[in-house]
Parts: C-alpha cells; sequence; structure tokens
C-alpha cells in the first residue's frame, strides 16, 4: 500500500509540473504563430487542495463541480477554509501568501470523483477572450468503477497571472467522474 501511495504522489507532481510546462507553450492553433504567442499565453500555478472533508450542500448525484474566484489576500483567508481540505494546510497557505493579487488571481475548483487513495484536478486549455478567463477543470483519481461508490470532492487552487487588466469574470468547464461537464462563470469584483 506504502508503494501505491508514492507511487500515486509521484503522478500528481508529474501531472502538476506538466500543466505547468503545458501552461508556458503558445497555443497557435494554425494562426500566425508571431501573433497568437502574445494573445494566448497563459501563466498558471496548480496548489492541489486534496479533498473537501465533510458533506457539502453544493454537491449532490447531479452536480459536477464548483467555483470560486479570490481575487485578494482577505478574500481567501475570509472565504476558503484549509482545514476543509485534506491537503498541505502549510503549502496551501504558502501557496496563497505568494499570490500578487494586483496582477493574479485565484480560482479554486471543486468537483467530484468516487473516494479513493489518489483524487486531484487537473487544469487545461486556458485562455483569455477580451473580458473573460476561460478554462477547463478535470477531476482525476484511481477507476472510479472501482470500490463502494462513496462520494469524494477534490478540490484545487489555480493562480493564474492576468496582469493589470483584470477580466469581468472566470469561467471554467468543470468535468466529473462520468465525463459529465458543467460551466461555470464566476464575476470578479469591480475593486479588483
Amino acid at each position: 500500500m506504502h508503494r501505491r501511495h508514492l507511487l500515486a504522489s509521484a503522478g500528481i507532481g508529474l501531472s502538476i509540473a506538466g500543466g505547468c510546462l503545458q501552461s508556458s507553450l503558445p497555443n497557435t492553433g494554425g494562426e500566425d504563430p508571431s501573433t497568437a504567442a502574445a494573445e494566448t499565453t497563459i501563466q498558471y500555478d496548480i496548489q492541489q487542495l486534496g479533498v473537501r472533508q465533510g458533506s457539502s450542500l453544493q454537491f449532490d448525484g447531479a452536480v459536477t463541480g464548483q467555483l470560486d474566484v479570490f481575487d485578494s489576500s482577505a478574500d481567501v483567508h475570509r472565504t476558503l477554509s484549509f482545514a476543509d481540505h485534506d491537503g498541505e494546510t502549510p503549502s496551501s497557505r504558502a501557496f496563497v501568501d505568494e499570490t500578487n493579487f494586483d496582477t493574479e488571481l485565484l480560482v479554486r475548483v471543486t468537483s467530484v470523483w468516487p473516494k479513493r487513495d489518489f483524487l486531484g484536478i487537473r487544469v487545461r486549455e486556458l485562455d483569455r477572450t477580451p473580458g473573460t478567463f476561460t478554462g477547463t477543470a478535470t477531476a482525476i483519481g484511481d477507476d472510479p468503477t472501482e470500490g463502494d461508490g462513496a462520494l469524494a470532492f477534490p478540490a484545487a487552487l489555480v493562480r493564474v497571472s492576468v496582469g493589470e487588466d483584470h477580466p469581468e469574470s472566470v469561467e471554467f468547464t468543470i468535468v466529473d467522474y462520468r465525463e459529465n461537464e458543467k460551466t461555470v462563470e464566476e464575476p470578479i469584483s469591480a475593486d479588483a
């Protein structure tokens, strides 16, 4: 069991590193590379919060996920209780403390996956339109068809570099273990 836990932890680390490396690559999609690279490169970092503890009124069998946007350190500490997640609290607090809210936003994404040893959130397809920052967050974990089927709620913080021109909203498509998708949009306060 210890070996399996180490392999799962290594998998999370590689997934996070791969996501960070992927986030620095421009999405050229057949466009002129010189203009596409300048317009679509999104810098981001991910901090896995772990599984959200206890039951949540926002989640039932029909709900795919939840999105929360934080535009200040005070907003994070007022709204987010690190004790509600089973991840490394000191690392999560440091992740928030290292965020420069003048040029960055924090987004908490929570999804649904049957309770397993390995659970997390993978982020991809980050983009920015004139007023909205968009992305896709997918719950990942061990085989969802095995085990007792009790639901768990993996969550992650995504720190996004937005520059001095903050978008008006953040929109994520959240994908759960059944591959159900839900697009959630959250406005950003006007004083951000």
